[in-house]
């Protein structure tokens, strides 16, 4: 029973470690995020983060680090575009079966942690 329950809780600390929306610059969240048909199914990617950054509190700077993702080797293509604030963080690419909702309703995966150490970054996510 302890181990279900420390096992419970380390999953919880898990979900919860990456809850702050990642935004572009100056807290834009449309470019932030892309939409895709993948297989008839609409799919939204969304970056997540551990730091607690406002839209009102992104860089104005104009730097950014762009995102080409791909669903199973399949690349969308519209890159994901962050603010340099996330620069050498750590980020995480949340995957919702919607372009509206984005909760635990519709999650459908979460990717690895995504080391963002260059403006460019390719990403592979299978699922």
């Amino acid at each position: 029973m302890i181990k279900k329950i420390l096992l419970l809780c380390s999953l919880v600390l898990v979900l919860n470690a990456y809850e702050y929306r990642a935004y572009d610059v100056g807290g834009n969240s449309e470019n932030s995020k892309v939409s895709a048909n993948i297989k008839g199914e609409v799919l939204t990617l969304l970056p997540f983060s551990n730091l607690d950054i406002t839209p009102e509190k992104i860089s104005l700077s104009g730097d950014f680090i762009l995102l080409f993702v791909s669903l199973n080797n399949r690349e969308i293509k519209e890159p994901i575009k962050l603010s340099s604030d996330y620069k050498n963080q750590n980020i995480v690419l949340k995957v919702f079966q919607s372009d509206k909702k984005f909760d635990e309703s519709t999650l459908l995966l979460e990717s690895k942690e995504i080391y963002l150490d260059s403006d460019f970054r390719k990403i592979n996510i299978e699922y």
